[in-house]
């Protein structure tokens, strides 16, 4: 069980990673950045620059990344005393 609750966090947040990539990766108008630098350096482009499936992938990104937050936090308290 524990395990279980681990690694369903961890896919999480490694699926707001990828999630993330998509997202920088579909924007209107290109900046002289690649996505993977704007990955990397933590400047991701502004809500305006995205395409729907961009908007779309940024919202998934962020609802994975908390629920991957969340139940990390929910192991940790859990499974700490034992």
């Amino acid at each position: 069980m524990k395990m279980l609750i681990l690694l369903i966090g961890v896919v999480l947040l490694f699926a707001a990673v990828h999630f993330h990539a998509i997202a920088q990766a579909n924007v209107k108008t290109r900046i002289d950045k690649v996505w993977f630098d704007r990955l990397f350096t933590g400047s991701r482009a502004s809500k305006d620059n995205l395409t729907e499936e961009g908007l779309h992938n940024r919202k998934v990104s962020n609802l994975c990344a908390v629920g991957g937050l969340l139940i990390l936090g929910v192991y940790f308290v859990l499974f700490s005393s034992n």
